[in-house]
């Protein structure tokens, strides 16, 4: 109820804020549990194909969270690039 509440402030777009609100809670354990799985799993690549790999998988990831696509794709590429960093 509080999240459909918060989320009708923000006229078309409420829709999408509802479900960003509801996937929030579980977001950084997803993304997090993603990134350490990733890196455990490929500890001899480059940081380059590791970066790939995190995005791709955190892409998967997030699209099991219902977030609206655009957003997924962004932050799984933002994560990609701070990992090879």
């Amino acid at each position: 109820m509080a999240f459909k509440q918060v989320a009708s402030s923000f006229g078309a777009q409420a829709g999408n804020v509802e479900k960003v609100l509801k996937a929030s809670a579980g977001l950084e354990d997803t993304v997090l549990g993603t990134i350490n799985k990733t890196l455990s799993a490929n500890k001899g690549d480059t940081n380059e194909a590791v970066g790939a790999k995190v995005a791709s998988a955190v892409r998967s990831q997030l699209k099991g969270l219902n977030l609206p696509p655009a957003l997924a794709d962004k932050l799984s590429k933002q994560i990609g690039d701070a990992v090879t960093k």
